[in-house]
């Protein structure tokens, strides 16, 4: 009987041995892989957030896209590229066009396209600051930058509720940026090139990649000539399809001509001036040149060297002239400068309320489209925007840039 309960109490004692070595174990893995975890965990909730808005039909949706969808539903195969359905150009009509033949839900696939962007675009944005502080993937203050653009509702309403792809073109100009800054060029201009494939809007690099080439004296112009290759190959679909050249070139240019108001809840100049549309927009367009030429001469004559973060302040100013200046401006075109901000103070950990206002006005800009609530009205955001834009003059031009000049590439 002593035996039994000696034996008995062996067996409790090695039982509770190995549940606190398990246990253990348990604790040293997760010590271990706490970030890599963390990075797991952010990336299912912030899929779980978009899940919830999966049914939602905004009235972009409703009023346009699921039109356009219906219509190249009815030609075989890819033949409806063919015809002058949808505002979008080439690569995208041709995912629309794709959807429609399947028996899924569109509005479903839309979002998940759009979602996984989103994504691929917050993975980008934390090897753009590895690459620049030199430090791995997985860190702490990484993770932070990742969970900051994934919960960004800037980036998860207009994928998730409104169905729009803005981060697709973004997380492609975010590409270009990144290889820019390793001087690869010829991935940078190519990746730049099918950015533009996808929205207009993706022109507003151009300015800094033309500023970039000057002060660096390390683009070559041929590198450029990727740009129009890219497109090229881009709208080889419409023209198999049966499209015309010249009206598959002239999207973009009939795109300018669909909207006759001189801002689309942008808040910008326009919402303090009202005056005859065509006349108020030559003269907001020749306004935005002029500044962003003066900027670029500033640039160029004060930069002995380029400096690593400038690409991303210089990014920043560029999109938030574009914003504030330029006539005919969607409230979502702000999109590329709420990422770029986020960048710019991950790399610098200062200013942050300059990030914060920037996303918040643009968030502010939604509502009246998505929720039919003007918060605070588009013309005090306006104020607060050209106030953003002159304090982003004061850091771009008037601040001394620190040492941290761009690596020269292996």
């Amino acid at each position: 009987m002593q035996r039994t309960k000696i034996k008995s109490k062996n067996i409790q004692t090695k039982t509770k041995q190995q549940k606190v070595n398990l246990e253990t174990k348990i604790i040293e893995f997760v010590n271990k892989n706490s970030v890599v975890l963390f990075f797991v965990f952010i990336t299912l909730m912030a899929f779980i957030l978009r899940y919830i808005f999966f049914t939602h039909k905004s009235g972009d949706y409703i009023c346009f896209i699921s039109i356009w969808i219906e219509k190249l539903s009815q030609f075989e195969g890819f033949s409806g590229l063919g015809e002058n359905i949808g505002e979008y150009n080439v690569p995208y009509m041709f995912f629309l066009t794709l959807i429609s033949k399947t028996p899924f839900n569109d509005l479903i696939e839309i979002k998940i396209f759009s979602i996984i962007f989103d994504f691929a675009g917050a993975f980008i944005a934390v090897k753009i600051i590895s690459y620049l502080k030199n430090t791995r993937f997985f860190t702490p203050s990484n993770m932070l930058l990742y969970s900051l653009i994934l919960f960004n509702p800037v980036v998860f309403l207009d994928s998730a509720y409104w169905a729009q792809c803005d981060f697709i073109y973004v997380s492609m100009i975010m590409v270009s940026v990144y290889y820019m800054l390793k001087e690869k060029f010829t991935p940078s201009m190519i990746f730049f090139g099918i950015a533009l494939t996808f929205k207009l809007q993706s022109v507003m690099l151009l300015p800094v990649i033309i500023i970039f080439y000057f002060v660096s004296g390390k683009m070559k112009i041929k590198h450029f000539l990727w740009i129009p290759a890219v497109y090229g190959i881009s709208i080889v679909p419409a023209l198999i399809a049966g499209r015309g050249l010249k009206d598959t070139l002239s999207i973009y240019v009939n795109q300018t001509g669909i909207y006759k108001q001189l801002t689309m809840n942008c808040p910008n100049i326009y919402n303090l001036l009202q005056g005859d549309y065509n006349m108020f927009r030559n003269a907001g367009i020749i306004l935005t040149m002029g500044i962003l030429g003066t900027g670029a001469l500033l640039f160029i004559t004060k930069r002995k060297q380029f400096v690593r973060a400038d690409m991303l302040l210089l990014t920043i100013w560029v999109t938030q002239s574009c914003i504030c200046f330029l006539p005919s401006m969607h409230e979502r075109y702000a999109f590329m400068t709420c990422i770029f901000s986020i960048l710019w103070s991950a790399f610098y950990k200062k200013d942050w309320w300059i990030t914060v206002v920037i996303n918040f006005v643009c968030l502010l800009s939604f509502t009246p489209y998505l929720c039919g609530i003007e918060i605070i009205k588009l013309g005090y955001l306006a104020v607060v925007n050209i106030a953003v834009f002159i304090i982003l003059s004061h850091e771009l031009f008037v601040k001394t840039p620190k040492n941290n000049c761009l690596k020269v590439a292996a």
